[in-house]
């Protein structure tokens, strides 16, 4: 089953999905969602807290 995570895109001016993307942490600790927008194929993010990164990424 594909994970979607909606984020604003800047350059396409509207919100876009990313599909499957992956969990990072940032170097101040945060965790963010990281992933390719269909749109632009710019790298977006968007910073998370810990308990829905253990939610939306639990297997």
């Amino acid at each position: 089953m594909e994970k979607v995570w909606t984020v604003y895109d800047e350059d396409a001016g509207r919100s876009v999905n990313l599909v499957d993307p992956e969990l990072v942490t940032l170097a101040n600790g945060q965790k963010a969602v990281m992933g390719e927008s269909e749109v632009t194929g710019k790298l977006l993010h968007r910073i998370i807290s810990s308990e829905e990164a253990k939610t939306f990424f639990a297997k």
